[in-house]
């Protein structure tokens, strides 16, 4: 069964973590349906897109901008290194949503991608700040 592709994307399909890979250049190659739900955009805009698109804007837990060099998936196709943050973007519909990500390098016929998942936690982090004021 784990040979078959569309068993395969069918379960990356079912999963509520959204799932992007990027190749070398940062470029979006493949994602699941629920990545392009959270992110609020079509097949169309985010195949070949980068990380480095304005669209983003993204945000650290402080509220401070998060330059492109200190994102988690470009640390880990800089690095090797898997990270696990939590950070805010802009969404295709132009909201705001924070998201859990976690990266990881892997590397598949001799050729380096990043493989990313994320949750949307927009809720539970607008309920923590409502809990602080």
């Amino acid at each position: 069964m784990l040979s078959d592709t569309g068993f395969l994307k069918a379960i990356i399909d079912s999963l509520e973590e959204g799932i992007t890979i990027q190749n070398a250049d940062g470029q979006f190659v493949a994602f699941n349906q629920q990545a392009l739900s959270i992110l609020e955009l079509t097949h169309e805009q985010m195949m070949g897109n980068t990380s480095r698109d304005p669209l983003w804007a993204p945000l650290a837990v402080s509220g401070n901008p998060l330059p492109y060099d200190e994102l988690a998936t470009t640390i880990t196709r800089r690095t090797g290194l898997p990270q696990s943050v939590t950070l805010c973007l802009r969404t295709g519909k132009n909201n705001r949503k924070w998201l859990r990500v976690n990266t990881k390098r892997i590397n598949y016929k001799n050729k380096d991608y990043v493989f990313a998942s994320f949750i949307d936690t927009t809720s539970t982090y607008n309920e923590h700040q409502q809990v602080k004021i």
